[in-house]
């Protein structure tokens, strides 16, 4: 249904289809910005139509998830997991992690939120727009 948005074909849907599954689902419309290839005249032209499903994002639980896999998504650097595992290792759960991160990880981190979850601490409030505009 993507390819019959004014300035999407099936190469730039294809794109947007895969950047999705690499984040694990798209919590913001404006997510769909950062995969290659979308000019911003033409997400404006389409963001009306677009929208995203909150219960379709993947979290993933940093009680089980190996350190490997956390790196492989695109928004956790290295430098980010690490502090994100350390954190999980003295304790801290995800709605507390914030303050413990320095200045340069703490949008990196709030990207990530959305995608992340311990069983410590399951009732995290994580916000998810899940209509555009």
């Amino acid at each position: 249904s993507l390819e019959a948005l004014p300035g999407i074909g099936p190469i730039l849907s294809e794109r947007i289809l895969r950047y999705r599954e690499l984040l694990g689902g798209f919590y913001s419309v404006d997510q769909v910005l950062e995969g290659y290839g979308l000019r911003d005249e033409h997400f404006i032209k389409v963001e009306k139509y677009l929208y995203v499903e909150s219960e379709e994002v993947i979290r993933m639980d940093l009680d089980s998830i190996r350190f490997r896999d956390l790196l492989r998504h695109p928004y956790a650097s290295y430098h980010l997991t690490k502090e994100l595992f350390d954190c999980q290792s003295e304790g801290i759960f995800i709605d507390s992690i914030e303050t413990h991160l320095e200045d340069s990880l703490q949008l990196p981190f709030l990207k990530l939120k959305p995608y992340l979850y311990d069983h410590g601490n399951e009732k995290v409030p994580v916000t998810i727009s899940d209509r555009a505009g």
